[in-house]
């Protein structure tokens, strides 16, 4: 029996060594899992930004280094359904290909120009690629503009993102009156990250 105890020991020891190498491949997959929810600045914000979101953003008890993201519906989209005219569409969607191409020059360029014709998700893509410093200078008050400009459209995404703009100062003058308020509206248009956004403001008012 001696005999037999002391060959079953290193089986033993390799047995518990594969469930401990197993486990802590388990969690590392599970951390690597997580979505960049907003670097907003996917530092996530690098986005646990988001991103640059998001996703979303998470995604999101969005800490301040998320990196803001488009939407999961929308940052591979290079199909604009929205009822545009074909020429207007058709830079939009430019746009889109450059941006997943991290081409953020030539996005720029094409948000930039569907944006002056009135395009929404454009103003958008240029609010995000501001707040993220993608392909031009971080810059918060230039985001919120056109945050600000896409949400006078109705647009859920970007009303959420004035919301979190007025939360956290960005920007703009905090306000959490005011942020309370677009989180309801993007939160009437189905947006989950404004549900998250009320109830962060519920918690610090209580």
């Amino acid at each position: 029996m001696r005999i037999l105890a002391i060959l079953c020991l290193p089986l033993l020891s390799l047995s518990s060594n594969f469930a401990q190498a197993n486990s802590t491949q388990y969690y590392l997959s599970a951390a690597q899992s997580q979505p960049l929810l907003v670097q907003v600045h996917t530092n996530k914000e690098q986005h646990s930004q988001t991103n640059k979101i998001t996703q979303q953003t998470q995604q999101t008890q969005q800490p301040q280094t998320h990196k803001a993201k488009q939407p999961a519906s929308q940052s591979n989209a290079t199909n604009d359904k929205t009822g545009y005219n074909d020429e207007l569409a058709k830079v939009y969607n430019l746009g889109v290909k450059a941006y997943n191409n991290k081409d953020f020059a030539t996005a720029r360029q094409h948000f930039l120009q569907a944006s002056k014709q009135g395009h929404v998700i454009a103003k958008r893509y240029l609010g995000l690629m501001y707040i993220n410093g993608e392909g031009v200078t971080r810059n918060a008050r230039v985001a919120f503009n056109y945050f600000y400009q896409a949400a006078k459209a109705n647009d859920a995404v970007s009303l959420y993102y004035v919301g979190r703009a007025y939360e956290r100062g960005e920007g703009v003058t905090k306000n959490l009156a005011k942020a309370k308020s677009y989180y309801q509206k993007s939160a009437s248009l189905g947006n989950n990250l404004a549900n998250q956004g009320l109830q962060r403001l519920n918690e610090q008012s209580h």
